[in-house]
């Protein structure tokens, strides 16, 4: 079990070194386009996701609830959604649509909050929200995989651009299914 919580953390270590060397480069090499900022906002979300996830792993061994409650699932089907926005080049954004999509996220922050803050208490209710918490990730993962196949695909003239895309929507649906299995 010792050797798993040493490559966990190797892993997690990588992603926050890389995530911190695109920023450096987004920063300083590109042309701080909309999907600049957005990759900006994601990389900033996967370092605290990353560095999170490092703590809970390790400093609260006891809580299991702490690393698995933790809602960040819900987050990168927005993130998904918002790139793909900002790469079709729709500079004028509707910030409200995309608050829409970060609702749930938000929500099940609040309720990872006030679970979290007297677990003893609502104990009833962690399973079912953990229940909740991972379909609607898995869930909401296909829902934006599908959305960016169907809209972007048809969008979108350069092959290069296509494959990438599908290359990620791929990946989201992996994911998607570890969060409903």
């Amino acid at each position: 079990m010792m050797l798993f919580q040493y490559v966990y953390f190797v892993v997690l270590t990588a992603v926050v070194v890389l995530s911190l060397a695109s920023l450096f480069v987004n920063f300083n090499f590109s042309k701080h386009s909309t999907f600049d900022k957005v990759m900006v906002g994601f990389l900033v979300f996967l370092i605290f996701h990353s560095l999170y996830a490092c703590m809970a792993r390790f400093f609260f061994t006891d809580t299991a609830f702490v690393d698995v409650g933790a809602p960040f699932g819900l987050f990168y089907g927005p993130f998904f959604y918002v790139s793909l926005l900002a790469l079709k080049k729709e500079i004028d954004m509707d910030w409200k649509l995309v608050f829409i999509h970060f609702f749930p996220a938000l929500l099940f922050v609040m309720a990872y909050v006030i679970l979290w803050t007297d677990l003893n208490f609502f104990q009833n209710y962690i399973s079912i929200y953990l229940i909740v918490l991972y379909m609607l990730s898995g869930i909401q993962l296909i829902a934006y995989a599908l959305f960016g196949f169907v809209k972007f695909n048809e969008a979108v003239g350069a092959i290069e651009l296509k494959l990438v895309v599908n290359y990620a929507i791929k990946v989201m649906v992996l994911v998607a299914l570890i969060f409903l299995g």
